[in-house]
């Protein structure tokens, strides 16, 4: 059964649904800061699947829908093209989840994916807890399962910092704390190898707008259309580190974005042509807003030399992610 929860304090206020466990309406000082719906019937039916969801078993694309473990082989649902992405077709942010306990600051949710799930070995069982403390939204999640299988979660929403009136990201400012990407192939599959990308097109280093005119054209953006591409940590932990930041200048909202994962994909919704209307009769159009999805190594369970994504039964998964939302001086209007 669908339900809707509100989490909140005085800065920030969240409407949550158990349907993917996903983000309705995300306030930061009265400004909803994420695409998306209305009602839960229209997430259900969106030519976007994804709209600030849970994401599992394994975000991103794992190649041909298919891996091996040890001597097992495993063929997966494919959704896109011959690949899986971002767990398959009816994955975690196409389900309802169990919700455990829930209050004015936090909700927490279960899933219980069966053994072949998608195809995947094993009986999985996660637990979602959202958490908000002061300016902070802490997302963790954890998950067992039965038998050897890939993990690796993220967190799905589109942002535009600027509220519901914006239209693009020209008023935003980006920052990421890695110097080297995941390049892949036409299709979003990881070629296997780490690329620098100092003072190139991805340097986002130092605080820089997007696609800046001038700036040297990239053949990996030529490629895929635009930066949809894991940004990658070399010392990552159990600890947080922060991974990326962005800024409007509308706003003046700034988003910091922690986590103990080892990439995390940035992706400019390359994809959306306006034929979607959302919230405020929002067209979702041509790079309207963006993505911070913290992660596992995209296709890891496809190459050695990736960190290992395979979760044993004897272990439990942890996925942390923090949202930051420092109090800046708002801009007069």
């Amino acid at each position: 059964m669908a339900k809707v929860f509100t989490i909140f304090n005085d800065r920030i206020e969240l409407e949550i649904t158990n349907y993917g466990g996903r983000v309705m309406r995300w306030k930061v000082d009265g400004v909803d800061i994420v695409f998306g719906f209305n009602t839960i019937a229209e997430y259900k039916v969106a030519k976007e699947p994804y709209h600030s969801a849970l994401i599992g078993r394994y975000a991103n694309r794992i190649a041909n829908a298919k891996f091996s473990i040890n001597t097992n082989s495993y063929q997966l649902r494919p959704n896109l093209n011959a690949h899986i992405l971002h767990g398959g077709p009816s994955a975690f942010h196409n389900v309802f989840w169990t919700v455990l306990n829930s209050s004015e600051t936090h909700l927490e949710l279960q899933y219980i994916s069966p053994d072949g799930d998608q195809g995947f070995p094993g009986e999985l069982i996660t637990v979602a807890k959202y958490t908000l403390n002061g300016d902070e939204l802490l997302l963790e999640m954890t998950a067992k399962s039965t038998k050897p299988t890939p993990v690796s979660f993220t967190h799905h929403p589109y942002f535009n910092l600027s509220g519901l009136d914006s239209q693009d990201l020209s008023k935003h400012t980006f920052k990421i704390h890695s110097e080297s990407i995941l390049p892949t192939n036409a299709e979003g599959i990881p070629l296997g190898s780490k690329l620098n990308i100092a003072q190139t097109a991805f340097d986002f280093q130092n605080w820089k707008l997007l696609y800046q005119e001038g700036e040297k054209p990239h053949d990996q953006i030529d490629l895929l259309g635009g930066i949809d591409h894991s940004y990658v940590f070399d010392e990552f932990s159990s600890d947080m580190i922060i991974q990326a930041e962005a800024k409007s200048e509308v706003s003046n909202i700034h988003m910091k974005v922690f986590s103990n994962q080892p990439a995390l994909q940035f992706y400019t919704a390359n994809h959306f042509d306006g034929s979607e209307v959302g919230k405020a009769d929002r067209q979702h159009r041509y790079r309207g807003a963006f993505c911070f999805e913290p992660q596992g190594y995209p296709d890891s369970p496809n190459h050695l030399n990736f960190p290992s994504c395979i979760l044993d039964p004897k272990e439990q998964f942890s996925f942390k992610m923090k949202y930051k939302f420092p109090l800046l001086k708002r801009v007069s209007k």
